[in-house]
């Protein structure tokens, strides 16, 4: 979960699109 944390975090100036990205870097 901490990845998704960083992923959120590191793409955070487009949040809607950060959730897809993040749960494929998972």
């Amino acid at each position: 979960m901490s990845k998704v944390m960083v992923n959120l975090d590191r793409y955070g100036n487009t949040s809607a699109a950060s959730v897809p990205v993040a749960l494929d870097e998972a």
